[in-house]
């Protein structure tokens, strides 16, 4: 076949594309597909559920296997799916088609007749691949599913699931509600189940013929459950359709089984039920029932008595005409465990037939659809149905092409190596053979559906974690022999030490899950030796610690009867314990050998052993007065005594030797010592037991502190509140006024005073003997002032004179303020550094600046003198006589007052003006006085004043009187007779 390798797949092709073309024209006969709707269902097999993975899909090698194989895993539904739609409504008469001819192979013809009124291959109902929608649709994570198509609602509640001893347990509070089953698949993925009791069997299944069993090695039979037989999946059917178990019969069914995990970490129970008979249909002209099983969440059935199956290629091509349910498409069988093999096997009567697995490449492997089309192309076989299209199984056409990790089950000798055997026959023997295209022994194809309709079938899944128990145990044992135990179970155990040992408690430690479980979260009775940790804590993997003490004896000289000690493994003797345990009058212990070395305390017991005690001579009691002590101040003394004395040998005699801060000082040998300098003087007195000679030494210290370190914190205040230091004297020091003004000085300011915290002032001449605080007075320097008077001084009345004030800040950014004087009155309008004024006279200018960032402030003055106008001598005097009246100075340009000419008067006489010396007119409110003068007063009679007015002649007016009369009268009529002519109108 491989010489015609490219001719057959055209043909093939060829074959595929007329059979779309005949089934698209098929579409068009009114009435030839069913109109009912089917839900849409999802994926419910081996990737469905909450707790079981999809299967791996090892074997494949080729670079590009991965991305083609996942796209066709996300996007495909299956080979061999049943496809079609439904009749569009139109009303317009299509051409009947009575019979549909299929060329397969290039030469075989199959022909189907198309019956409107019969079930044919065209008849088949939409098979949608999307998963239905709403409760019961797949697996819950808790176990349960929502019976909303017939079949029971069932909740396996594998979170208080119940121990059956060991890591047995029993599914006590499953439940099941409403619904009935005439088909019931239990199973677990690993381990097994038993039924206790047959009691526990509903009796209608006592004896019902259609059980299905493998046992936990897999091995199938199809007898009655026994109890205490072990099992992987049973099955109960009752092809009739009749209700083979009630809720209750089902519930009590469930909670009868003991489960067993297997090795693995989890262990996955699963429930499959259907209300209705497992049938997959098969349209070869009619329709066909054959009958199915479920198994790992999939459904199985097998296709025969035809004779057109017992080629490759057609039953391959034929696929798409088998539905499970009226609907739920599936592909050729591809088997993937021992348990699968063993039951799908049996399950139909060991029949001979096609599989899904092919010798090919692995693009073709994935490639193909509703025809295989590639034959015997490649030299591995690979799966070519389903989700696993592309896995290979075998490498190679030899016998010895395993390939790790992925199950296949050749029959001896198989696969043969014969170039055209091609295609994968499942023999009754339950083994695998390669076959060619057409092979005469098979009697049909085996059909696997990954996509169950769950409108008929119901599966509901829990898993149960299994952890492991280590023990880390020295000298002690556990009675726990199983090492495993259940998620959520309670967990006991009892721990015993060797050889009369003692337990040391503190040892026992529990991890759970890598970490350490507190205390508080088990119980450890140290009398019993018995460990629990309640269920709700065990969530992981648990590690028990636990060590027995290490003995450690004393004995050897001096010691009559050992002395045994119980000591925790891994910690430090105490010699004060040791020491304790065997007692000489006046002596002590120096330390302890072991094998005759020292023992070193530091280190940690980790076995038996025994320690020889090294007496000596107790240490004498030596004691120094004062123990602590401190100069007062510098220059100051301090007397230190030393003092040795042996209670328990009194004959001891003693030497001292004083040293300081661990250096001997040469010569200072007696109980007394006079020390001036601070620092650990230390006397080391040596006893003697003058019957034994044996020396022992003793110390004892006296610390002799330095004056006390004062602090004197330096604080702001009154904006100065950032300032803050601190310096340290001894004590009875004195401080001066630099050292403090050094340490906070600020520009632009000077320090007043310091004051304490009670506000009183700090005296200089004072020592420090107490932590002090300092708060030091700031005074904004005072601002350097100059003012000028630009002219200085004014030369005439209404002159002016520009003042201006220049100020160097004792600090940038100060604010400044003026406050003007005049001959020592304030002038309230000048307010700025520059004034122009008019009056003369002493000026003194208060400058005012203000630091804004402390808020204190400081004055300067200055002051200035704007000289007056020359002044000029007026004379008054009457005129023509020398009698004067008064005289005035006036200042140059100024006006005379007016006030003390008024007090010039004459008898009989009014005043009617002023005349200069020349005889021309002065008026006083007016004319400027710029040069010395001479005015007279113009006098007139009083009763003159009394007369009538003169005559309008003696004004000039006795001319225009009249001529002001006639003006006025013409005025008077004009307007007369305007008003006259406004009311006419």
């Amino acid at each position: 076949m491989k010489q015609n390798g490219y001719g057959t797949r055209w043909l093939w092709r060829c074959a595929a594309t007329l059979l779309a073309v005949v089934m698209s024209l098929a579409l068009a006969v009114p009435g030839a597909w069913a109109t009912e709707e089917t839900d849409t269902g999802e994926q419910n097999g081996r990737t469905s559920g909450s707790s079981s993975p999809p299967r791996p899909l090892p074997g494949r090698d080729e670079s590009s296997d991965s991305d083609q194989l996942q796209e066709r895993l996300s996007g495909s539904s299956g080979l061999g799916g049943a496809s079609g739609s439904k009749p569009d409504g139109s009303g317009q008469s299509r051409p009947r088609i009575t019979d549909l001819r299929v060329t397969v192979g290039g030469t075989r013809q199959i022909t189907y007749p198309i019956d409107r009124g019969a079930e044919s291959p065209f008849n088949v109902p939409t098979s949608p691949s999307g998963p239905p929608s709403g409760p019961g649709s797949k697996d819950s994570a808790d176990g349960s599913h929502t019976a909303k198509h017939g079949y029971p609602h069932i909740n396996l509640n594998t979170d208080k699931k119940t121990s059956a001893g060991s890591i047995d347990y029993k599914l006590s509070d499953v439940t099941v509600t409403s619904g009935t089953s005439v088909y019931v698949v239990v199973e677990v993925d690993n381990g097994w189940f038993t039924i206790g009791d047959v009691a526990g069997v509903p009796a209608n299944l006592q004896a019902a013929p259609a059980i299905h069993t493998l046992d936990a090695d897999n091995n199938f039979g199809g007898i009655l459950v026994k109890p205490g037989q072990r099992y992987r999946y049973t099955a109960f059917n009752n092809k009739d359709g009749a209700s083979i178990f009630s809720p209750s019969d089902l519930q009590k069914y469930l909670q009868s089984l003991t489960f067993h995990p297997g090795e693995g970490r989890t262990q996955t129970v699963s429930v499959s039920v259907s209300s209705t008979p497992l049938q997959a249909s098969y349209y070869s002209g009619m329709k066909k029932n054959y009958d199915a099983h479920l198994f790992d969440g999939h459904g199985y059935t097998f296709i025969g008595s035809d004779s057109k199956l017992n080629r490759f290629d057609e039953g391959y091509g034929l696929m798409q005409f088998v539905s499970f349910f009226e609907g739920k498409g599936g592909h050729l069988l591809t088997i993937e465990s021992q348990a699968e093999n063993s039951l799908i096997h049996n399950l139909f009567d060991k029949k001979s037939g096609w599989i899904g697995g092919a010798r090919s490449t692995y693009s073709d492997a994935v490639a193909n659809k509703e025809t295989f089309s590639s034959v015997c192309s490649g030299e591995d076989w690979h799966w070519v149905g389903g989700p696993s299209a592309g896995v290979k199984f075998w490498r190679g056409s030899g016998i010895s092409g395993t390939v790790p990790s992925v199950y296949a089950n050749w029959a001896p000798g198989q696969p043969s190596g014969n170039p055209d055997e091609c295609y994968v026959r499942y023999d009754e023997s339950g083994a695998w053979s390669a076959v060619k295209n057409k092979d005469s022994s098979v009697e049909g194809f085996y059909v696997e559906f990954d996509k169950l309709d769950n409108s008929k079938i119901g599966r509901v899944t829990g898993t149960v974690n299994i952890f492991d128990v280590k023990f880390q145990l020295h000298n002690m044992t556990s009675d726990d022999s199983m090492k495993r135990v259940l998620e959520g179970m309670l967990y006991k155990t009892t721990l015993r030490p060797e050889n009369g040992r003692e337990l040391d408690e503190a040892t026992v430690k529990v991890t759970v899950g890598g970490h350490e479980l507190d205390k508080s979260k088990y119980s450890f009775n140290s009398n019993t030796g018995t460990l629990t940790i309640p269920g709700k804590h065990v969530t992981g993997d648990i590690g028990v610690t636990a060590m027995a003490k290490r003995i450690v004896t004393l004995h050897g000289p001096g010691i009559s009867t050992p002395v045994t000690l119980h000591v925790p493994n891994g910690k430090k003797l105490d010699k004060d314990t040791l020491d304790k345990a065997i007692v000489k009058t006046g002596y002590s212990i120096s330390g302890y050998l072991k094998d005759g070395a020292p023992w070193n305390f530091q280190a940690s017991v980790t076995e038996d052993m025994t320690l020889t005690p090294q007496w000596m001579l107790e240490a004498p009691t030596v004691t120094v007065k004062p123990t602590a002590t401190r100069l007062e101040e510098r220059n100051s003394k301090v007397h230190l005594h030393a003092e040795a004395k042996h209670d328990k040998v009194p004959t001891v005699t003693f030497r001292y030797q004083w040293s300081k801060d661990g250096k001997e000082i040469p010569g200072k040998t007696d109980a007394e010592l006079t020390v001036t300098d601070p620092g650990t003087y230390t006397v080391t007195v040596t006893g003697t037991d003058p019957a034994t000679n044996v020396k022992s030494q003793a110390e004892a210290t006296a610390t002799v502190a330095a004056p006390h370190q004062r602090t004197v914190t330096l604080k702001g205040r009154d904006g100065f509140e950032s300032v803050f230091t601190k310096l340290t004297v001894t004590n009875g020091d004195r401080l001066t006024r630099g050292q403090l003004d050094d340490k906070v000085s600020q520009s632009g300011y000077t320090i007043t005073k310091y004051t304490k915290s009670d506000g009183s002032e700090w005296r200089f001449g004072d020592a420090v003997r107490a932590d002090l605080t300092l708060q030091p007075h700031f005074q904004l320097k005072a601002p350097t002032v100059t003012v000028t008077a630009n002219p200085p001084r004014i030369a005439l009345v209404g002159g002016k004179s520009t003042l201006d004030v220049q100020v160097t800040l004792p600090v940038p950014g100060a604010k400044i303020s003026y406050l003007w004087f005049r001959n020592g009155a304030p002038v309230t309008d000048m307010t700025e550094s520059t004034h122009q004024t008019a009056e003369w006279g002493m000026y003194l200018v208060e400058v005012t600046v203000t630091d804004p960032r402390t808020g204190l402030s400081s004055k300067s003055s200055m002051s200035v003198t704007i000289g007056a106008p020359d002044k000029h001598r007026v004379t008054v005097k009457e005129k023509d006589s020398a009698h004067v009246y008064l005289t005035l100075d006036v200042y140059n340009g100024g006006l005379v007052d007016m006030a003390e000419l008024s007090r010039v008067k004459k008898d009989g006489h009014v005043l009617d003006g002023w005349v200069r010396e020349d005889g021309s007119t002065f008026s006083p409110g007016t004319d400027k006085i710029t040069s010395s003068l001479t005015i007279s007063p113009v006098w007139k009679p009083s009763e003159q004043v009394a007369r009538p007015k003169r005559a309008l002649t003696d004004t000039g007016l006795a001319v225009a009187a009249p001529a002001v009369a006639a003006a006025l009268l013409l005025t008077a009529a004009g307007a007369l007779v305007a008003l006259r002519r406004r009311r006419n109108q």
